[in-house]
C-alpha cells in the first residue's frame, strides 16, 4: 500500500483494532462487481476523511478493498467494497486502501445470496462478528550477491508508462 492512502489505511485499521468493526454489516451486493460493507455510523473512527491526494492504487480484482469518494470531496470512512473482480470503472471514484488476505471464501459466498434487484440490498445481511489485522513480517532484502536481475523491466517501463497494472490479468 502507498503512504500516500496511509490515513485511509490507519482509520481502517482502528475500526478494526478497536473492535468498532465489529457489528458492521455487508448490506448490498452487485453481482460480478463488488459486496458493501456499512459500518454504524455513531462508531468513533467512521468519519469523514479529507482525500489524500497523489498516486492511486487501482480495482485490479478480487479482494480488493477500496472507499468511496464524497462528491463534496473527500471520502466516507463508514462504508467500504470489497470488490468481486477487477473494477477499473472505480479507479476515479473509490480509493484502495487494502486488499483481503484471507476469507475471500466468505465474501464470495456473500455474493451468492439472494438481493432486491432494484437496490441490490441482501435480504439476509451478514453481520461482521470479529476483525483481525494481520501484519505479514518482511522478508530480508537479499545481498547483492543473490539477488536476481529483473527480467523485462523495459516491458515494467513500458507498462508504467501506459498507466497499467503491474497485477492486470494476474487475477482469476
Amino acid at each position: 500500500m502507498l503512504v500516500r492512502h496511509l490515513l485511509l489505511q490507519t482509520l481502517f485499521l482502528r475500526l478494526v483494532e478497536s473492535g468498532q468493526l465489529c457489528g458492521a454489516k455487508f448490506v448490498r451486493m452487485v453481482p460480478g462487481f463488488l459486496v458493501e460493507c456499512a459500518v454504524d455510523v455513531t462508531r468513533k473512527y467512521g468519519e469523514f476523511v479529507e482525500e489524500v491526494t497523489g498516486t492511486r492504487l487501482h480495482h485490479t480484482g478480487a479482494g480488493v478493498v477500496s472507499c468511496p469518494r464524497l462528491e463534496e470531496g473527500g471520502i466516507a470512512g463508514t462504508r467500504f467494497f470489497v470488490m468481486l473482480g477487477p473494477q477499473p470503472v472505480l479507479d476515479n471514484k473509490c480509493i484502495v486502501f487494502g486488499r483481503v488476505c484471507s476469507g475471500m471464501q466468505i465474501i464470495e459466498k456473500i455474493s451468492r445470496f439472494h438481493f432486491a434487484s432494484d437496490n441490490f440490498r441482501l435480504y439476509s445481511p451478514v453481520e461482521v462478528r470479529r476483525g483481525v489485522v494481520r501484519r505479514l513480517p518482511k522478508d530480508p532484502r537479499p545481498s547483492s550477491s543473490t539477488a536476481v536481475s529483473v527480467a523485462g523491466a523495459l516491458h515494467v517501463r513500458q507498462r508504467c508508462e501506459l498507466g497499467t497494472s503491474l497485477l492486470e490479468g494476474l487475477e482469476s
